[in-house]
């Protein structure tokens, strides 16, 4: 998420990775996706908006 930030690129993180939620909410991400399944309409959601 660092180095999206500082490209100029949104990020979205995912919850079941390496760094909790709380972490990941530092970052500024669009979102947290809680599963895989969720990564499809949170995209989805971004591109609506």
């Amino acid at each position: 998420m660092l180095e999206a930030e500082k490209t100029g690129v949104n990020a979205l993180g995912v919850s079941w990775g390496y760094h909790p939620k709380k972490t990941l909410q530092k970052g500024n991400p669009i979102t947290i996706a809680s599963k895989p399944a969720d990564i499809v309409f949170e995209v989805n959601q971004y591109f609506k908006g």
